[in-house]
């Protein structure tokens, strides 16, 4: 089969212009301008030296030459007046691209299912794409337009020459085409080479986030590894150079070499230029103004034509990942929805997170009601945190069914309306205390200071006089990060202020110590008001608060009533809550 050829850096011109079409034809106006400029240059200078000379020869008079000097100054105050309004220009356009980019790809990430950012391969993909859409996006057209400005540059140079001979202008045409060549072969070696060094690079990264990052202080302080870190980051640093280096000095000494060489060849064109200059088959100004832009274009038309295909090739590499990130498939749109939940059924599910994987779930079935509230027991890896992402709709590849009052989960577009969440692994955010507690939906201070005063949580020394309108986390300073029970604590609130009638409660009291957790439990079966709950733990001194527990073992169901019922059965909840009893007993 065929393979699809990757459409490069002309995807990346099109959405510039699809984008910012005003602004980018601008700048391509301009920068065509900018590449037939020398040619105007040789031919209005030309006929202004000439004049120059002709007055001073007696052969014309002064009006004249100011006549000439006129068309040579618009042009002039254009390059100068250019230079400012194309650096304008430019810079007015990425900002647009880059804003619109950014909704774009958030709009993006929002649609992909969630099973698909689980894997890691995408994860690399969506970093890459997010770290790149501000340079290379526009600088498809960007390098692109600088490439066609230079060629353009070399043509009007080239036209120019043809006019007066033939056999000059053929002779820098051939020694265009071995730049070309090399500049082409240099700039992808080089852009290869870099791909390899950005490979060694992200392991740098991870070793400099070991010496640097807040995240590993605490071993830092412990372990003192500091020494062995920097020697590994050492090495692994001279072998990323080495391979960068050694391929730029390669490419380098390729593009100096046949720069040299088209230098000497230019200056025997221009030899020839003042040969027939002399004869009389072309003026003084004219030959004067064209060696004067040979010998100018020579260092571009090595260097920068190198450095333009260079870029090129980093663009056509980052807008393969870009299409295929944008190919991504997205989330079904779904048309069903229910006003609160009633019941939650599960009929023979089973789920595991890959083909090539276990079954984490087998044949699980089991049916909630809303006039109850529930715990999920089980030993690590039973499958409860898998349950609980079912019922978010974060994954629907599972067997079976799941239905809400009778309707299929899959089908359903509002869970996040009719089921309030909150995880184990929860979220700081770098907002003011407000808007964690919140995020966007309508705030109640009321609401917002009972649920602190039940959850323990008293803020007052950190918030100062802001309150709920102080800014948290480490970015905001003044000492107004919290500790892992408060932001455990802050998590709870936001779930308990969400409108979801319906709990889902994974490991809620992880970052608490048993007795804490004991006496927040029991305040929070109050802030719940009668509303129903699925909570999710290992830890079981929440669990008999519940209305029904239910437990799982390697994916199914095994055991199912009250912690009294449960605990005269003597099966895995007893021999659980045995082993656990004594964190509870005081």
């Amino acid at each position: 089969m065929k393979k699809k050829k990757s459409p490069g850096v002309w995807l990346g011109i099109r959405r510039v212009f699809r984008l910012s079409p005003g602004l980018a034809a601008a700048f391509c106006c301009i920068k065509v301008l900018y590449g037939i400029l020398p040619a105007v240059y040789v031919v209005l200078y030309g006929k202004f030296i000439d004049d120059i000379l002709a007055f001073y020869g007696g052969g014309i008079a002064m009006s004249q030459v100011a006549y000439s000097a006129v068309p040579l100054f618009l042009v002039m105050l254009f390059q100068y007046a250019g230079n400012s309004l194309d650096g304008y220009i430019q810079l007015k356009c990425n900002l647009q691209v880059s804003q619109k980019e950014a909704t774009a790809f958030m709009d993006k990430c929002v649609k992909i299912p969630y099973g698909l950012t689980e894997d890691s391969g995408f994860r690399d993909l969506m970093y890459s794409v997010s770290q790149g859409k501000n340079q290379y996006v526009f600088g498809s057209l960007v390098y692109m337009a600088g490439f066609l400005e230079l060629m353009l540059n070399m043509l009007g140079i080239l036209l120019v020459i043809f006019r007066y001979s033939w056999q000059s202008a053929l002779v820098v045409l051939v020694c265009f085409i071995p730049i070309m060549l090399v500049s082409s072969r240099g700039g992808k070696e080089d852009y290869e080479a870099f791909e390899r060094y950005q490979a060694a690079e992200r392991r740098l990264n991870s070793y400099e986030e070991a010496l640097t990052s807040q995240q590993y202080a605490d071993d830092r302080m412990v372990f003192r590894y500091t020494k062995f870190f920097v020697e590994k980051w050492k090495k692994k640093f001279d072998e990323a150079t080495d391979i960068f280096l050694g391929a730029r000095r390669k490419s380098f000494t390729s593009v100096k070499i046949t720069s040299v060489l088209i230098e000497v060849i230019l200056l025997f064109v221009a030899g020839v230029l003042i040969y027939i200059t002399l004869h009389g088959r072309m003026t003084m100004g004219v030959c004067t103004m064209l060696i004067t832009q040979l010998l100018s274009m020579a260092n571009r038309l090595t260097w920068n034509l190198y450095m333009y295909l260079h870029e090129l090739f980093s663009c056509r590499s980052y807008m393969a990942s870009y299409a295929k990130f944008y190919a991504a498939p997205e989330m079904p749109a779904k048309e069903k929805s229910v006003d609160r939940v009633e019941t939650i059924e599960f009929r023979n599910v089973s789920f595991r997170y890959g083909e090539d994987l276990p079954y984490v779930l087998k044949d699980l079935s089991f049916r909630l009601d809303a006039d109850k509230s529930y715990s999920l027991v089980g030993e690590n890896g039973a499958g409860k945190t898998t349950v609980m992402k079912l019922l978010s709709g974060m994954y629907d590849s599972y067997e079976g069914s799941i239905k809400i009052n009778g309707t299929e989960l899959r089908e359903l577009s509002n869970l996040n309306q009719v089921f309030s969440v909150m995880f184990q692994d929860y979220a700081r955010y770098e907002l003011s205390l407000r808007d964690n507690l919140f995020l966007g939906s309508p705030s109640d201070d009321g609401r917002a200071k009972e649920l602190m005063e039940t959850l323990k949580l008293d803020l007052s020394q950190q918030l100062g006089q802001e309150g709920l309108d102080a800014q948290v986390g480490r970015l905001a300073g003044e000492n107004r990060d919290f500790s892992g029970g408060q932001w455990q604590r802050i998590a709870m609130a936001r779930a308990l202020v969400h409108p979801g009638s319906f709990f889902l409660l994974d490991e809620p009291t992880a970052a608490l110590d048993p007795s804490a957790e004991s006496a927040i439990y029991r305040d929070f079966q109050k802030l719940l008001e009668g509303r129903p709950a699925l909570l999710i733990t290992h830890r079981l001194g929440a669990a008999r608060l519940s209305d029904e527990i239910l437990v799982l073992q390697e994916g199914s169901l095994r055991e199912r009533g009250t912690h009294e019922e449960l605990l005269e059965q003597g099966g895995i909840y007893a021999q659980m809550f045995e082993g656990q009893k004594g964190w509870y007993e005081d």
